[in-house]
């Protein structure tokens, strides 16, 4: 992405508008930390290459968290909270 990188859009949208949903496509999901993760209030950490299941329940839960049936759903890497969730 030419002119900024990932955590810098991230930071350029919470400047813009705090509540937009952010989900996050990395080929290293450990490169964040829990402590960035909560920092940037990142609600979705994908791993590449997601599949589209995934990427449709993180979506689902985003845009309508009652459409989930209160359950947390899976996720292939880790929340905001930093907690791990079964695939």
């Amino acid at each position: 992405m030419p002119g900024m990188n990932g955590i810098e859009l991230i930071q350029r949208v919470r400047q813009l508008d705090p509540g937009t949903a952010v989900v996050v496509f990395t080929i290293s999901p450990e490169d964040l930390s829990p402590q960035l993760k909560a920092e940037l209030q990142i609600d979705y950490v994908l791993t590449k290459p997601a599949a589209a299941e995934q990427l449709r329940l993180a979506a689902t839960t985003l845009l309508d968290p009652n459409q989930a049936g209160g359950r947390q759903p899976p996720r292939s890497a880790t929340s905001r909270t930093g907690q791990r969730q079964p695939v």
